[in-house]
């Protein structure tokens, strides 16, 4: 098979996919950095009492993820699922926001569909209608004309009405 332009066209170019591969590779990479042990803020008891509930969640969430990962695998293995996500959900957004905007186009078109279905439905018939016409004109003509010829064959047809006057026929060769 020999490809034209079009097939080349359509390819995936060698560097389109080398910048996907490094895009998807950023994504699914992730690096490795030791955590330094949590510690409340030198000035929890001068805090207020929200910033001080806000302090006391983020060094319990910090104490979880040192105990977890010290060596910083689950900060970074949370950073890689959610810049998949990320990879994934994006696109899936921007679809999901073209389809939503477009299901009052695709109802119109189904609409105009049916309205098409039923022109289309109806020159189909005018169609078989035409069609079965000129048939039976054809079988009409073919059968009118058969019985011409079978006619003629039979010798009712020209000359069938005996002999003229001045020919005189003896062992059926005119004199």
């Amino acid at each position: 098979m020999i490809p034209d332009a079009n097939d080349a066209a359509l390819a995936v170019k060698p560097q389109a996919r080398k910048t996907f591969l490094i895009m998807a590779r950023s994504v699914v990479t992730c690096d490795l950095c030791p955590l330094t042990p949590p510690a409340m803020p030198d000035d929890f008891d001068e805090l207020g009492t929200m910033r001080r509930m806000i302090a006391s969640l983020g060094y319990f969430a910090g104490v979880v993820e040192y105990r977890i990962g010290p060596n910083g695998w689950f900060r970074a293995w949370l950073f890689t699922w959610l810049r998949i996500l990320l990879f994934i959900a994006v696109p899936m957004l921007v679809l999901a926001g073209v389809v939503w905007l477009l299901v009052p186009v695709f109802l119109g078109v189904v609409s105009l569909s049916q309205s098409l279905s039923h022109i289309a439905q109806h020159l189909e018939h005018a169609c078989q209608s035409l069609f079965m016409a000129v048939v039976w004109i054809i079988a009409t003509i073919l059968l009118v004309t058969a019985i011409a010829f079978l006619r003629m064959l039979g010798g009712k047809g020209k000359g069938s009405r005996g002999p003229s006057p001045g020919i005189k026929y003896v062992n059926a060769r005119a004199r």
